[in-house]
């Protein structure tokens, strides 16, 4: 058996129940979000965290707000890998995306340094490794081996568009496909239908990602060579994605060393930096 993947277990056991909590929530299934909010306290008072988290109230707020986000849901499903994102919710004849992000051991958002967002290998991470040598260099042959497996079939995208998809959760082909994101124009306005559900110990929010700091970012070109390379002990290689420096790191990609967490695969961890990310950001 594989050693657990970096990031993975704790945290994702509290966003899943609570993607099914929100959903059964949202679709008056009472007895079953009763379940869930139960599960989540339970798994939560089981971490024996530094913070004491109230994910009860957590989760009400982050309910009401979606309430007020989609006064009119004709539906709405908790979903797995290969939707780009935890919740779906139709409402207006349109599918809503929603990334369910459960931090209850942070006490705020002031207290948050970063989220997980996707994992290993993505098309925005292949163009630059195949387009920058000193990126290659770091990696080891085995990971250059991994990212290399799958060839980017790029054609009409740019890396703007393609690190746009990492943020909605389509970090290759195959998932812009599934759900029906055949060009850049297409993903622009599911960008606009996609929505990140945060929540802390004391916080909720729910904000469209069209209207987040990282989204105005990509509003403009983005180049190979806005990728930097930071020396990090824990992975073989990690990327940060600047922005304008008022705002400092949005997103980073990170590379375990083969063989630590999979001897079969190449695993990474990307992330959104957090106070950088959200500082600013309305709950819309």
């Amino acid at each position: 058996m594989l050693a657990r993947r970096p990031g993975s277990g704790t945290s994702t056991v509290s966003a899943n129940a609570t993607a099914e909590y929100l959903a059964a929530a949202l679709s008056a299934r009472d007895a079953e979000a009763a379940t869930f909010l139960q599960q989540i306290t339970q798994h939560e008072a089981a971490q024996h965290r530094v913070v004491t988290s109230n994910p009860q109230a957590a989760c009400a707020r982050a309910l009401a707000l979606l309430r007020t986000t989609f006064p009119q849901v004709s539906a709405a499903r908790a979903v797995g890998t290969g939707h780009a994102g935890d919740l779906i919710i139709t409402a207006g004849g349109m599918d809503h995306h929603c990334e369910v992000k459960a931090q209850y051991g942070k006490r705020n958002f002031a207290d948050l340094t970063q989220a997980d967002w996707v994992r290993d290998a993505t098309d925005a991470l292949r163009v630059v490794v195949r387009e920058r040598p000193d990126v290659l260099a770091v990696l080891s042959a085995a990971n250059r081996g991994a990212l290399a497996a799958d060839t980017v079939d790029d054609s009409g995208w740019t890396l703007t568009d393609l690190v746009a998809a990492d943020l909605c959760g389509m970090t290759n082909r195959a998932y812009r496909e599934r759900l029906q994101v055949l060009t850049p124009a297409d993903l622009a306005a599911f960008l606009g239908r996609k929505y990140l559900v945060h929540l802390t110990c004391n916080d909720a929010r729910v904000t469209r990602l069209a209207a987040t700091a990282i989204a105005a970012r990509l509003g403009h070109p983005v180049s190979i060579h806005d990728f930097v390379i930071k020396s990090n002990r824990e992975a073989e290689l990690t990327l940060l994605f600047p922005s304008a420096t008022r705002l400092g790191t949005l997103f980073h990609y990170q590379i375990y060393r083969w063989g630590e967490h999979s001897t079969t695969a190449l695993v990474g961890r990307h992330k959104l930096n957090g106070p950088l990310l959200y500082r600013g950001m309305a709950s819309q």
